[in-house]
């Protein structure tokens, strides 16, 4: 009896130590293949990145230079899109005392409406920011910069797309409460 548990237990500790080692073997081998695998993404990537340059180009442009060239031509779109909005507002207020309160249109219509034209609208400005964007992104590449340098204004286009839109809609939502209550205060 003492023989068989002895056996028991030595056999025990030989297929632990055997699952150990394989174990520790598959750990490794995983750990080659991520290694291998992160050492070729990282050439892939290194293939599109800019190469470095060791005497700088004379025909290159200041980043800044450049993207003030860019910032005028974003903030005139800009100005025409807010400019759009607000006359699309201001017609949806007169519409809405021409034609809601008289009873002719639903609300609801009237919001649906003015909701499409405000879409078309920032499609639009979109659409010309996109453009402009890659020209942007194209030039900063040509003189020796990231693309990712043109990012700041692609970050304040996606926030004044946010802010505008939901602007515009609770104005649209609201309409009757502030003309109603611009009477009241007249």
């Amino acid at each position: 009896m003492k023989r068989a548990v002895v056996i028991s237990i030595i056999l025990v500790i030989a297929v632990i130590g055997i699952g150990q080692w394989h174990w520790q073997n598959q750990i490794n081998e995983t750990a080659k293949q991520v290694n291998i695998e992160l050492e070729n993404e990282r050439n892939a990537k290194e293939e599109y990145l800019p190469q470095a340059v060791d005497e700088p180009n004379q025909s290159e442009r200041p980043m800044g230079e450049i993207k003030a060239e860019f910032a005028t031509s974003f903030q005139e779109a800009n100005t025409a899109y807010e400019a759009t909005i607000s006359q699309l507002m201001l017609e949806a207020e007169q519409e809405y005392v021409e034609v809601v309160l008289t009873g002719e249109q639903s609300h609801q219509e009237l919001v649906d409406a003015y909701q499409q034209a405000f879409f078309e609208a920032q499609t639009e400005w979109s659409e010309t920011f996109w453009r402009e964007y890659e020209q942007l992104q194209l030039e900063l590449v040509e003189n020796g910069y990231w693309r990712e340098d043109a990012f700041d204004f692609e970050f304040e286009h996606e926030l004044i797309l946010e802010v505008t839109t939901h602007t515009f809609i609770q104005a649209l939502l609201l309409l009757g409460q502030n003309i109603q209550m611009e009477s009241i205060a007249n």
